[in-house]
């Protein structure tokens, strides 16, 4: 685990799937991420890559061979290099390997940025081909948000602002 921290907030980032497990509000105490109850749901913010949702069959083909990659694809079972690159910052880095080229046959440099700015988290997400051929890919963020977060509010009283 990493964690980062700024005046306002603290994270707590899993090198595994370089996965944010907590937002914590210094002033409230209030954390605003699931809490991963395997009873409902074990994940708090997977990364999702090299593919978002299920493959028919969880099979693909490509170049004549064919692949098998899990729903929402292995990133989010893997082990990142983790890398803080400040009191408020961390980079998160999973290369391609012997292992992955098994279910994806593409070269690549993965690499999540968190950054504590004010009283928001910034992600920045980076794919790199570092092979020679065309890579194909897809790359997503499956956060989850521990709403109701005070008793008197609803679910529906919440938004995401993009």
């Amino acid at each position: 685990m990493i964690e980062i921290s700024n005046q306002l907030l603290t994270a707590t980032i899993n090198l595994k799937g370089a996965e944010l497990t907590t937002l914590v509000s210094k002033n409230s105490g209030l954390n605003y991420i699931w809490r991963a109850d395997p009873n409902w749901w074990g994940k708090h913010s997977p990364v999702l890559f090299p593919v978002v949702g299920s493959l028919r069959n969880d099979k693909y083909s490509w170049q004549g061979k064919e692949y098998s990659l899990p729903r929402h694809g292995f990133a989010r079972e893997r082990n990142f290099e983790g890398i803080r690159t400040g009191a408020n910052e961390a980079k998160f880095i999973l290369n391609s390997d012997e292992e992955s080229l098994k279910v994806f046959p593409f070269q690549f440099q993965l690499i999540l940025k968190y950054s504590l700015v004010d009283s928001g988290l910034k992600v920045s997400y980076t794919v790199l081909n570092t092979g020679g051929s065309e890579m194909f890919f897809c790359l997503g963020a499956h956060p989850a948000f521990a709403v109701p977060l005070e008793g008197q509010l609803n679910y529906t009283d919440y938004f995401l602002e993009f």
